[in-house]
């Protein structure tokens, strides 16, 4: 009988449980629906530049809002606000962000993809003009004004490295200036950006020219004098890992007497290094403004005389021949880049130094090599 009786009390408590999670499946949905339903005639609304029926239909958005749903993102309202110059709701609301409230958002269902929020931030870049008058001419404080159009600055801009650069430097500007502001939160954790999470966080390429110079030691000290000269490379970038395929033109003189088929070329006389190379370097330092990579990589050397009026030999094709020799190359260094912040996604001052160990002449030489110059990355594809 006891058994019976708790079979029985099982099954009432399985058919209540499962009936409340059906009424409040039901309730969700219902809420969801018209969150749905009310996003969409705000959108109609606000085309219509009905800026007071937009209010109402804001506000009853807000009220159907609860722990598990949200009817408007925080980005949503910024733009609504500022249209219907709600300056000191949107002000309040901006003081109370902390990490507990922030986090609050994180947690909450929105409904899915729909053309509010582009519709709202394609609006305010065509009105920027007319949104930064109507808070100059508001009767708000001029620390709330300063925020308000620092909050256009960042919200307006597509997110580029460049861009997020000088919205930090506002903020840092706008902290001194009001160094006890209630908005400090937000200011430095919603606004502010590390730049190093920018630098390359998405695959990118982009180009660098640079001039070199250095000296071989080993087997090749014997015949070459220090070299200079002049790289061209391009770069290929994800997050801290950057791959470099370019080569350096550098010129040089022979120590000694080179013998020919024909005679000798004579010490003094001009030579030349094409050295190309693949190196791969990973960011152990990224810092705000500049960052240290080592590096490794491989190549080769091709050896040959600058048969011109440098030269103090003019040699036939096959004297040529009988002076070049290509030979491998391992690579080590290190790359020390200084950002720029200019036209380029992340503009750099390169300095590098590297080191290649080739077999020549059955003995290993190294040349060592500096160089300064100029690179830069550009994002495959921009995100805003």
């Amino acid at each position: 009988m006891k058994k019976c009786l708790l079979l029985v009390l099982t099954i009432l408590l399985a058919m209540a449980t499962r009936g409340y999670a059906q009424v409040t499946d039901e309730i969700l949905k219902s809420k969801m629906e018209k969150i749905v339903n009310g996003r969409a005639l705000l959108l109609e609304k606000f085309l219509e530049k009905d800026y007071d029926k937009v209010l109402e239909l804001k506000e009853d958005l807000l009220e159907l809002e609860d722990d598990s749903l949200l009817a408007l993102a925080p980005m949503d309202l910024w733009h609504l606000m500022l249209w219907t110059q709600e300056y000191d709701a949107l002000t309040g609301y901006l003081r109370q962000f902390d990490s507990t409230y922030y986090a609050s958002f994180l947690c909450k269902l929105i409904p899915g993809d729909d053309q509010l929020r582009a519709q709202l931030y394609r609006n305010s870049v065509e009105g920027e003009n007319m949104l930064r008058f109507n808070i100059g001419q508001a009767p708000i404080s001029v620390e709330d004004k300063a925020l308000l159009n620092l909050l256009l600055d960042w919200d307006l801009q597509p997110l580029s490295y460049q861009n997020q650069y000088k919205c930090n430097n506002k903020v840092e500007k706008f902290l001194k200036d009001y160094p006890n502001s209630d908005y400090k939160w937000f200011l430095q954790n919603v606004i502010t950006i590390e730049l190093s999470t920018l630098d390359r966080n998405r695959w990118a390429w982009g180009m660098g020219l640079n001039l070199c110079g250095g000296f071989v030691k080993g087997k090749l000290s014997e015949t070459m004098t220090p070299i200079v000269g002049l790289g061209l490379y391009g770069d290929f970038a994800y997050k801290r890992l950057l791959l470099e395929l370019g080569y350096d033109i550098v010129l040089s003189k022979t120590k000694v007497d080179l013998p020919l088929p024909t005679g000798v070329y004579k010490a003094g006389s001009h030579n030349e290094l094409f050295y190309f190379y693949l190196d791969a370097a990973y960011a152990v330092v990224l810092a705000k403004e500049w960052s240290v990579s080592p590096m490794v990589g491989v190549g080769g050397c091709w050896e040959t005389v600058v048969n011109t009026i440098f030269s103090n030999n003019i040699l036939s094709y096959d004297e040529i021949g009988a002076l070049e020799h290509f030979y491998p190359v391992v690579r080590a260094g290190l790359i020390l880049d200084i950002k720029t912040h200019g036209a380029f996604e992340d503009g750099v001052v390169r300095i590098k130094y590297h080191c290649g160990l080739s077999n020549y002449g059955g003995n290993v030489s190294a040349i060592h090599l500096f160089s300064v110059g100029g690179a830069g990355l550009m994002n495959f594809k921009k995100k805003h």
